[in-house]
């Protein structure tokens, strides 16, 4: 008999996966070692058991925002300060396209908003938009569209110094919201500087 082991007798030495050299006869200790064995062969190649990876991939990032301020339809003077929210996935960063619905201009007047080359301060976001010179274009309805644009075009029509340039970026942004904006007569005291 094996010392200490009710039931268990040394038999001659086998090799099995958990290289024991004991067979126990005793039923309810052969189950058990039974249960060891699967148990341990289970977890052979890892003697801390881990759960299994996920194998579902992580979603993406999806591009969204919101222009908070101002609101669709309201009144603003030659100049407005816009502020909103965003979801930007990596390489992606922020602009202002306005454009005059009465004129028939087909140009998208692009300003960037504030900190576009820093996108991970853009969750809360804010920047300045213009409408026409002076007074000439009160009473004028223009739209303001919240555009998403890859980050190393928006810096580098930035840089040229160029005002086609950083307007051209429209024709390659996807649009996140747009509001409808009546132009008054004014300039906000501090002309949005």
């Amino acid at each position: 008999m094996t010392a200490g082991v009710p039931g268990a007798e040394r038999l001659p030495e086998r090799r099995t996966s958990l290289s024991s050299t004991i067979v126990l006869r005793n039923p309810y200790l052969a189950t058990a070692a039974v249960l060891l064995s699967v148990a341990t062969a289970a977890c052979a190649d890892d003697p801390v058991a881990t759960p299994a990876a996920s194998t579902t991939p992580a979603s993406p990032v999806t591009t969204a925002g919101a222009i908070a301020s101002p609101a669709d339809g309201a009144d603003v003077q030659q100049c407005a300060r816009f502020t909103g929210t965003s979801t930007l996935a990596d390489g992606k960063t922020l602009l202002l396209a306005m454009k005059n619905i009465d004129n028939h201009d087909p140009t998208a007047y692009v300003q960037l908003v504030v900190n576009f080359g820093d996108p991970s301060t853009l969750s809360s976001w804010r920047g300045v938009q213009f409408f026409g010179s002076g007074d000439d274009s009160a009473g004028q309805h223009y739209q303001v569209t919240l555009m998403s644009v890859d980050l190393v075009s928006a810096q580098d029509a930035a840089a040229s110094g160029r005002d086609a340039d950083v307007n051209a970026l429209a024709a390659k942004a996807t649009t996140l919201a747009t509001v409808s904006l009546t132009r008054v007569a004014g300039v906000p005291a501090d002309g949005c500087a």
